[in-house]
C-alpha cells in the first residue's frame, strides 16, 4: 500500500520541481538579455499615455508587445505585471513593455495622492 502512494507522490514532486526549475532558468535568462517582471498600478494620462505606477513612481510605457491593443482593457488603477527592459530614471520614466497582464482591478482611488498631485502638477493628469 505505502508503495502505491510512494510512486505517484515522487511524480507530483519531480513535476513541481521542474515547474520551479524552469520558471528560475526563464527569469534569469530575461535577466541576462535585459528584461524584467515589474508589478504595479496602471494609469492612463490625459494625454493618452499608457504608464505604470512602480515603487519608485510613475513611468510611460512604450507598448512593445506587437498588440496595438494591449493596454485597451485596462483602467487607472487596474494591478498590472509588465515585462519591461530598463527604465529611463526621467520624470515620469519611460520604459518598454513587452508583456501587460492585469492582476487585478482597481481605480483610481488606489493611487496614493502624492503621486496624483505630482502627476496633476506636470500635466499628465487633468485636475
Amino acid at each position: 500500500m505505502i508503495k502505491k502512494i510512494k510512486k505517484p507522490l515522487i511524480a507530483v514532486i519531480i513535476v513541481i520541481a521542474a515547474l520551479v526549475l524552469i520558471v528560475f532558468a526563464g527569469l534569469f535568462i530575461m535577466g541576462e538579455r535585459g528584461f524584467y517582471p515589474t508589478f504595479g498600478t496602471y494609469i492612463k494620462a490625459t494625454s493618452g499615455d499608457d504608464m505604470i505606477l512602480m515603487d519608485d513612481g510613475p513611468c510611460i510605457m512604450s507598448n512593445q508587445t506587437g498588440n496595438e491593443n494591449a493596454f485597451s482593457g485596462l483602467q487607472t488603477g487596474d494591478k498590472i505585471l509588465i515585462i519591461n527592459c530598463a527604465v529611463n530614471l526621467s520624470y515620469p520614466g519611460s520604459t518598454g513593455c513587452y508583456f501587460c497582464l492585469r492582476l487585478g482591478k482597481g481605480d483610481i482611488s488606489d493611487i496614493p495622492e502624492k503621486h496624483l498631485e505630482q502627476l496633476r502638477e506636470y500635466g499628465w493628469l487633468s485636475r
